[in-house]
């Protein structure tokens, strides 16, 4: 009787480590992202030549911060405008306050933690089928 009670706790907690998430989907930081249309420029000020726009959402790496500017690499090629669009790769500079962090989500293309594999169900002993129930 008590290795079954002791087998139930143990499978109680396998089942609830398996089907419970660690956190919410999309909670955790994947890098940043342009939080609107923001000018891509040659060095960290407003008066220097743009390379192009980012436009909402394009993902940017951070290499370093100088004063109100990050020193980003543009992820996606997109832009919009008149200008032209961004290549994946290009360097640049970007005000601070046009730079978010971007959530984590299916498809981003980064990995992904697999689904947990929920536990097969206990099949009864012979002698637990023996046993007469309650």
């Amino acid at each position: 009787m008590r290795m079954t009670s002791m087998l139930g706790v143990v499978l109680t907690a396998v089942v609830l480590a398996a089907v419970a998430p660690a956190a919410p989907e999309g909670s955790a930081p994947c890098g940043h992202e342009a939080g609107e249309t923001v000018h891509l420029r040659t060095a960290p000020s407003g008066a220097r030549p743009a390379l192009g726009r980012l436009r909402p959402g394009d993902a940017v790496t951070v290499l370093r911060r100088s004063g109100d500017w990050y020193h980003v690499t543009a992820g996606t090629g997109t832009g919009t405008g008149s200008r032209p669009a961004v290549r994946a790769g290009t360097e640049g500079w970007v005000p601070l306050r046009h730079i978010r962090p971007r959530a984590c989500a299916p498809g981003d293309g980064r990995p992904h933690p697999p689904a947990p594999t929920p536990p097969e169900p206990l099949r009864p002993t012979a002698r637990q089928a023996e046993a007469p129930g309650p």
